[in-house]
C-alpha cells in the first residue's frame, strides 16, 4: 500500500512508469555511448579549434562564480585559519589519506581502492566519489602556490576517471552524478588558473563533465519527486549554462527551465518550507538555487520570479530556525554538516539576493561563491520574536533572556512528500529547545541509511522525538528504510504570538487507528522568561500505555529526583523540569539502550552517541493530560512549581516562578469557559500572569476574564486568540484577523482591561493607553 500511495502521489506517474521499465537499457545506451568520451578524443566531440586544455584555459564566457583576475583578491580576504584549514586537510592526500565524516582516516599505500567502504558504511564511499577533496587540494594550491597539491590532484583524478568509467558503480546513482557534476565545475575552474594543473587532467575534467550532462538527463529520477528530481534538474541547467561548448548544452538548458519552476512550486512550500520537512535537505536545495542564481546573474540569464521569490522564503526560514550556537535543529533526516553544505547559506543570500545579513568574519568557500564579495552584517535589535509557518508547520518562540537566547521550535506539520516520504520522521508535535544560547532538548538525527532498517526507523521513529508515543506505537506507520504508511494529520487549533505570553496549541489523528481511537493534543505556552508549560492532553477511550519523552543534548548533564529533574551543561546553561498530570506519572530516565534503542543521539552521518532521555510513562485511562513545566536556570535559584487548580470545567494548572504565578485553564468534553480557582472565563483557553511589572492575558474561543466576580478582561465579541498585555497603563494586543486556521483575533474596536477603557483598535498588533 505504501508503494500505490506514492505512485498515485507522484506527479510523473506515465515518466516513472517509463523510467522503471527502461531504466538499465537507458543506462547501457548511454555508457555506450559515452565509451569513445575519452581526453584525447574530446576535441571532436566538442568541435574546438584549438586543444581541450588551452581552451578552458583561455575563455572569458560563461562566467563562473569567480574570475580568475579576482582570484588574488579571495584569497586576501581569506581569514588565515581557513586556509590553513584547507592546507592540512589536503596535506593528507599527499600520503592518499581520506577522512570522512566522524570515522577514522582511511590510508591507501598504492593506488587508491575506489570501492573501499570505511566501517560498512556507504556514506563514506559516496563522499569519496563526490570529488570534494580535489576541489580542496586545488583550493590549497591557490592558497600556498604548492604545485604539489595540483599534481596530487591531477593524478589522482585522471586515475579516478580511468577506473571508474560510466555505467560503474559511481555513475549508478543520479542524485550523486548530478551533484559530482558541480564539483567537477568547480574542479575545472580552480584548476585552469594554475600551471601545475596539467593538460591531461583538464581534459578528464571536460570529459567528466560531459558525461555527467548525457548522464544526468538520461536518468533523471521521476519516481523520486523530491530534493532529487528537484537538484537533478538545477544541476542539468547549471551544465548547460556553463557549458555551450557541450553538443547538448542548449538542450539541458531549455529542459532544466522547464522544469525548473514546476518543481520550485511543487516542493518549496508557499511560506518558505521545502516540502520534505528536512532541515538538511533544506539546506542543500537552497545552496543548489543560490548556486543557478549566482550563475544566472554572471550570465544574464532571467530565471522565473518564483525562483527568487521562494528562494528568499527559504532563506526567512531558516534564519529563524537556525538555533542561537549557529546550528540548525534535526529535523526531519539532518545532519549539522555534509559534503554537500559548502556555504554560509545566510551570508550567500544576502549577497544575491538582498534579504537580511548577519554574516560575521568571511567564509572561505562563500568567498569563492560570492566572487570576493561579503555582505555587510545588520545588527540585528529585535530582542524577541515569534512566528508561524502555516504550510510548512512549524512555529519558532524566540526571547532574550538574562543569560542568552532562549529559541524554541515547535513542528506541527506534516510527516513529508507523500510521493517521497523517504526524509521524513514521525515527528509531529515535537519540539526543539536551546536555553541561554545552549541546545538542550533535541531531535536525535537520522543516523545512517546503511545500517539496516532496525536502526535506520530507531532514528526516525516517534520514540526519537520529543513528543508523545502511545501504546509503542509510531504516530506514522515505518515501512522500509524510506517508507511511511498513512501520514499522521496535524492539525492547528491556535497560535497566539504576544510579547509576554505565547500558544501553539495542535492536535493529530496518528493514533486514530488505535482501539479507542485516540488523539493527541498538545498546547505549547511560552509564559515571558519565566518558561515553557508544555499540556499533552490524550482523548478517546480505554486504558493505554502514554510516554511523553525528552531527548536531551550528549552535552547536557541532569539529575533526576521523584518530581523533578535538573539539567546543565559545561557553559553554566541549565533548566529544571517539574510534571503534574491527571494520573500518577512514573519519571525514567534511558541512555544508550540498544533494545528498542533509546537514548542515542546522531551528531554525524553514520555515528551515534548516547544521550540522556526522560520518559514520563503512565497508563490512564482515557482522557487524561501530562503538564511538563520547563524552566531556564539551574537550581536552586528559580525553583519552579507546579500545581493543579480547582475546576469542575475543565484542566487548570498555576504555574509560579521566581514568586510570579501563571494561571492557565483549558475547557474540556467540548465545552467553552469555566471556573478555575478565583477566576471564570468564557473562552476555550485562557492564561492569566500578573507580576508587579505586567499584567498578561491570553484568550482563545471567548471574549471575558473574570476575578472573583470582578471583570478583568472584556472584549466587544469572541475572539479566535488574542494576548493583551498591560505594562505602565499601556496595552498592547497582538493578533491577526487575516490568518487561516483561527490564528490570532478579530477586529477590536473595544476593550475594557481591569475595569478601564481601551478604545480605537485597529486589526493587528496594537499599542494604545489604558483611559483612567
Amino acid at each position: 500500500m505504501d508503494r500505490v500511495r506514492r505512485f498515485l502521489a507522484n506527479p510523473y506517474k506515465i515518466r516513472t512508469l517509463v523510467h522503471r521499465l527502461s531504466r538499465s537499457v537507458r543506462q547501457r545506451l548511454v555508457a555506450r555511448r559515452l565509451e569513445h568520451v575519452q581526453p584525447e578524443s574530446l576535441r571532436q566531440h566538442l568541435q574546438l579549434d584549438t586543444v581541450p586544455a588551452a581552451h578552458f584555459r583561455t575563455r572569458a564566457q560563461p562566467r563562473f562564480f569567480f574570475d580568475a583576475e579576482r582570484i588574488p583578491a579571495i584569497i586576501a580576504a581569506t581569514p588565515q585559519e581557513g586556509k590553513e584549514r584547507f592546507v592540512q586537510n589536503a596535506q593528507s592526500l599527499l600520503t592518499r589519506t581520506f577522512a570522512f565524516r566522524s570515522l577514522a582516516p582511511v590510508t591507501f599505500a598504492d593506488e587508491i581502492d575506489w570501492r573501499f567502504t570505511a566501517d560498512h558504511d556507504r556514506d563514506w564511499n559516496a563522499d569519496l566519489h563526490r570529488l570534494d577533496w580535489v576541489a580542496t587540494a586545488l583550493l590549497a594550491a591557490h592558497y600556498t602556490q604548492d604545485g604539489t597539491f595540483t599534481e596530487r590532484a591531477s593524478s589522482l583524478l585522471t586515475h579516478w576517471w580511468r577506473a571508474n568509467p560510466p555505467g560503474s558503480a559511481p555513475w549508478r546513482d543520479p542524485f550523486e552524478v548530478a551533484q559530482r557534476g558541480n564539483t567537477l565545475s568547480w574542479i575545472l575552474f580552480l584548476g585552469a588558473p594554475l600551471p601545475t594543473f596539467s593538460a591531461e587532467a583538464l581534459g578528464t575534467v571536460a570529459c567528466a563533465l560531459l558525461t555527467s550532462g548525457y548522464w544526468t538527463e538520461a536518468t533523471l529520477e521521476y519516481h523520486v519527486p523530491n530534493n532529487h528530481l528537484f537538484i537533478e534538474v538545477i544541476r542539468l541547467t547549471q551544465l548547460g549554462l556553463l557549458f555551450p561548448e557541450f553538443p547538448w548544452a542548449q538542450r539541458w538548458l531549455r529542459r532544466g527551465l522547464g522544469f525548473l519552476e514546476r518543481e520550485i512550486e511543487r516542493q518549496v512550500l508557499p511560506d518558505g518550507v521545502h516540502a520534505e520537512r528536512s532541515v538538511l535537505y533544506h539546506r542543500i536545495v537552497l545552496e543548489a538555487l543560490l548556486e543557478l542564481i549566482a550563475l544566472a546573474a554572471r550570465n544574464d540569464l532571467i530565471l522565473p520570479p518564483l525562483v527568487y521569490e521562494r528562494s528568499r522564503r527559504m532563506v526567512s526560514f531558516l534564519r529563524n530556525v537556525q538555533r542561537p550556537d549557529g546550528e540548525f535543529p534535526l529535523l526531519g533526516d539532518s545532519f549539522p554538516r555534509d559534503t554537500l553544505l559548502r556555504y554560509d547559506l545566510l551570508a550567500a543570500a544576502a549577497e544575491l539576493l538582498g534579504t537580511d545579513s548577519t554574516a560575521g568574519q568571511p567564509d572561505e568557500r562563500t568567498l569563492w561563491l560570492l566572487n570576493g564579495g561579503w555582505p555587510t552584517p545588520v545588527a540585528s535589535t529585535q530582542a524577541l520574536h515569534a512566528q508561524v509557518w502555516m504550510d510548512g508547520g512549524y512555529a519558532v518562540f524566540d526571547r532574550a533572556g538574562p543569560q542568552g537566547r532562549n529559541h524554541l521550535v515547535c513542528d506541527f506539520g506534516e510527516f513529508g512528500m507523500a510521493a517521497a516520504p523517504g526524509h521524513g520522521h514521525a515527528d509531529c508535535l515535537s519540539l526543539d529547545l536551546c536555553v541561554s544560547g545552549r541546545p538542550f532538548l533535541i531531535d536525535a538525527g537520522a543516523y545512517s541509511s546503511y545500517r539496516g532498517e532496525h536502526w535506520r526507523n530507531a532514528f526516525r521513529c516517534t520514540r526519537a522525538h520529543n513528543t508523545v508515543l502511545v501504546d509503542g506505537t509510531d504516530q506514522t506507520p515505518l515501512s522500509g528504510i524510506f517508507g511511511a504508511g498513512r501520514f499522521a494529520v496535524p492539525t492547528l487549533h491556535t497560535a497566539i504570538l504576544g510579547d509576554w505570553l505565547r500558544l501553539l496549541d495542535a492536535s493529530h489523528d496518528g493514533y486514530m487507528r488505535l482501539r479507542g481511537k485516540v488523539v493527541h493534543r498538545r498546547s505549547i505556552i511560552e509564559i515571558a522568561h519565566d518558561g515553557w508549560l508544555v499540556i499533552d492532553f490524550l482523548t478517546g477511550k480505554g486504558r493505554h500505555e502514554v510516554e511523553v519523552l525528552w531527548h536531551f543534548h550528549p552535552a547536557v548533564s541532569i539529575a533526576l529526583t521523584d518530581s523533578a529533574l535538573h539539567a546543565h551543561d559545561a557553559s553554566g546553561a541549565g533548566l529544571q523540569m517539574v510534571w503534574s498530570a491527571s494520573v500518577p506519572v512514573q519519571p525514567r530516565v534511558y541512555r544508550g539502550q540498544e533494545k528498542p534503542p533509546l537514548g542515542w543521539i546522531s551528531l554525524e552521518a553514520g555515528s551515534k552517541e548516547p544521550a540522556d532521555v526522560l520518559v514520563l510513562g503512565a497508563q490512564p485511562l482515557l482522557p487524561a493530560w501530562i503538564a511538563t513545566l520547563v524552566t531556564p536556570g539551574k537550581e536552586p535559584i528559580r525553583q519552579p512549581r507546579l500545581r493543579v487548580l480547582p475546576s469542575a470545567d475543565g484542566v487548570a494548572l498555576a504555574c509560579a516562578v521566581d514568586g510570579i504565578a501563571t494561571s492557565v485553564f483549558f475547557a474540556t468534553n467540548g465545552k467553552r469557559g469555566g471556573a478555575f480557582a478565583e477566576w471564570s472565563t468564557d473562552a476555550t483557553i485562557a492564561v492569566v500572569r500578573e507580576s508587579p511589572e505586567e499584567q498578561a492575558f491570553l484568550l482563545a474561543g471567548g471574549r471575558l476574564l473574570q476575578r472573583s466576580g470582578e471583570k478583568r478582561v472584556s472584549l466587544p465579541a469572541i475572539t479566535n486568540g488574542v494576548a493583551l498585555t498591560v505594562v505602565a497603563e499601556q496595552l498592547h494586543v497582538q493578533g491577526d484577523a487575516q490568518c487561516p486556521l483561527h490564528i490570532g483575533c478579530g477586529p477590536i474596536r473595544q476593550a475594557f482591561i481591569n475595569g478601564k477603557e481601551a478604545k480605537s483598535f485597529a486589526e493587528g498588533s496594537h499599542t494604545t493607553r489604558v483611559e483612567t
